[in-house]
C-alpha cells in the first residue's frame, strides 16, 4: 500500500480494548498479559 499516514493511535484503542491488553507507560508499550491468550 502506498499510504502517507499511519494510525498511532490504534495501539490505544486496542489497550482498553480488551482485558489483559497492551500496558503503556509513558510513551513505552509493553505487550499484552498471558491472560489475555488463555
Amino acid at each position: 500500500m502506498n499510504g502517507h499516514f499511519d494510525d498511532l493511535d490504534g495501539l490505544l484503542l486496542i489497550a482498553k480494548n480488551r482485558e489483559h491488553g497492551l500496558r503503556f507507560t509513558g510513551s513505552d508499550v509493553y505487550p499484552p498479559k498471558r491472560a489475555l491468550w488463555d
